[in-house]
């Protein structure tokens, strides 16, 4: 199967990596450091495999939960290692590609970490006249508002003009900066026309805020050693 061959309704089994702070998206570039034993057997096994990961979302709560394995959201990313290396301590520097969104089935308490059957899923295409439109803005906006943490993403902002649509609002979907239950619902939208008018509307939003401070003078104080 080639990585993005698999199509809607395809069922996978694979390991799953859950973590509290990143929601990947398809047609996006993660970069990670695994330290932890348990996903370090993780990764040596799927590198002698099929090196497929499904990154999924801790749900809320899980610093105090009591369970071994706490629960995490039924809608993932599966994602393959495009390139990893393996340090003398055992650790693994990895960058992680998203492949396509999955649903979580049945998940397998498996030793040392989990692995899960999941169904790839298919978000509906965009339609053509909305893709020009909201193409045009986001870009707009995220040369405004976003090139220091696009560029944190890919190596310069440049690249978002070579980016195909759903690359493009998911890329700037990963970049944005959104609570992470937030991007979690913004992976769930069945439709990549309204993950990116969700982009465009909370990207106008920061601007309008911006521009609002701009406005405000500066307070020069009476005495320059009050603060």
């Amino acid at each position: 199967m080639d990585d993005d061959s698999a199509g809607h309704g395809t069922y996978l089994t694979v390991p799953v990596f859950p973590l509290p702070n990143v929601v990947l998206f398809p047609k996006t570039f993660l970069p990670l450091h695994i330290f932890e034993m348990r996903y370090r057997a993780m990764v040596g096994d799927a590198l002698a495999c099929d090196k497929l990961i499904a990154m999924t979302l801790l749900k809320d709560g899980w610093e105090t939960s009591q369970e071994s394995e706490p629960p995490v959201f039924q809608i993932a990313c599966v994602g393959k290692i495009k390139q990893s290396e393996k340090l003398e301590i055992g650790r693994y520097n990895l960058l992680l590609y998203g492949l396509y969104k999955v649903r979580l089935l049945t998940i397998q308490p498996s030793a040392p970490y989990r692995s899960a059957e999941v169904e790839v899923l298919r978000d509906i295409a965009p339609v053509p006249d909305h893709e020009k439109q909201h193409r045009e803005s986001l870009m707009q906006l995220a040369r405004k508002l976003m090139p220091g943490r696009v560029s944190s993403l890919i190596e310069d902002i440049s690249l978002l003009d070579e980016m195909d649509y759903e690359s493009l609002v998911n890329t700037l979907a990963m970049a944005a900066s959104l609570p992470m239950h937030r991007k979690q619902e913004l992976l769930e939208l069945e439709s990549i026309d309204r993950r990116a008018e969700f982009l465009i509307t909370f990207m106008e939003q920061l601007a309008d805020i911006r521009e609002f401070f701009q406005t405000l003078p500066y307070i020069t104080p009476n005495d320059p050693h009050d603060n």
